[in-house]
């Protein structure tokens, strides 16, 4: 039970940033060989951009990975563990977002905003449950237009 839900808050959680998480595709061995966003590269763009979207959709992945994966290291995590580390990868990715917020293709800006807002509230609630309907719906539009727009990340 609580691995379905920590698979169902990944899935919540990448869509929220897409938020592109895990769940929504993405080097899932920590990245090795790709050069990543960093904190200058952050903050640049501010209108809808497919490339820079697609690019730090990645980087959030990425980052996003290292956290859920060191917290699944350790068995099945509670549901305050699954909610402090979702608080986590939003506090600690605050501007990567906020960038993504900004370059967002028009298409999916609704959906990127409902999934980031619920991806906030939860986090802020400690709330490890599956997102509501909506908000699921919204993440599995935002991960198809992911597939579709953007280029998968070499060696995964």
């Amino acid at each position: 039970m609580r691995r379905s839900r920590l698979a169902n808050t990944l899935v919540a959680l990448a869509c929220a940033a897409a938020l592109g998480l895990v769940a929504c595709g993405g080097d899932d061995d920590g990245g090795t060989g790709e050069q990543t966003a960093t904190t200058e590269t952050l903050a640049v763009a501010t209108e809808p951009d497919l490339e820079r979207y697609c690019e730090l959709v990645t980087e959030l992945d990425r980052r996003s990975a290292e956290v859920f994966n060191e917290l699944g290291a350790e068995g099945v995590p509670t549901d305050a563990e699954l909610g402090a580390a979702q608080q986590q990868v939003l506090d600690e990715n605050a501007e990567l977002i906020d960038e993504l917020a900004r370059v967002t293709p028009e298409e999916v800006a609704d959906d990127f905003e409902l999934t980031l807002e619920s991806a906030r509230e939860r986090a802020a609630a400690g709330d490890a449950a599956s997102p509501p309907r909506e908000v699921a719906d919204a993440g599995e539009r935002l991960q198809k237009f992911r597939r579709e727009n953007c280029p998968q990340p070499s060696g995964g």
